[in-house]
């Protein structure tokens, strides 16, 4: 039986599977899905969770590579694109972007390093959310303080990141949880 651990070394011991190439390929193109679908049709609190789960998920899976990459930038020109995040926003773009990307990178790291899920969710969840928040602050300090939807900066780049995040890792947990049960 070849079962391979999910992620780039052996030693990740995330998740086991058998016929990980086929099972990556399926992998990524539900998680994209879900990245590009999100912004579709959710609120920003749904979307949010089900991006962040969908970068758990990927840090998991592939580890900090270009599928990660990939599903890190999506959602966010999605969500441009549909007006979901408002024109004005867009400088914010490459810092949500940098924030994913971030999520992505500690989260791998966590897991290559065994360490508890809640702990690795917590502090990718928190890094993310101080850069967007620093971000969001500087630039409407700056940029976009004139402008009439810069008043939900604040809310959409602070707490409402923060608690994505870590609903969106709290999805990623249960998804996990039933794909060791389901794989054994």
């Amino acid at each position: 039986m070849n079962t391979e651990t999910v992620g780039v070394e052996s030693k990740t011991k995330v998740l086991p599977f058998e016929g990980a190439g086929a099972m990556n390929l399926y992998r990524f193109a539900f998680l994209s899905v879900l990245a590009i679908a999100s912004p579709l049709v959710f609120s920003q609190p749904v979307t949010g969770s089900f991006v962040n789960a969908a970068l758990f998920l990927s840090a998991a899976f592939f580890g900090f590579r270009r599928e990660s990459f990939a599903i890190a930038t999506v959602p966010s020109l999605v969500a441009l694109a549909t007006g979901q995040l408002p024109a004005v926003f867009m400088p914010l773009v490459p810092f949500i972007v940098a924030g994913n990307l971030l999520l992505v990178y500690l989260a791998d790291r966590g897991f290559r390093k065994a360490e508890p899920f809640v702990v690795t969710a917590v502090s990718a969840a928190f890094a993310k959310s101080a850069l967007l928040f620093a971000a969001g602050s500087v630039l409407f300090a700056t940029m976009l303080r004139d402008f009439p939807v810069a008043d939900k900066i604040p809310s959409m780049f602070g707490w409402l990141q923060l608690a994505t995040a870590l609903v969106g890792a709290a999805i990623a947990s249960g998804v996990l949880r039933m794909t060791r049960f389901f794989s054994r």
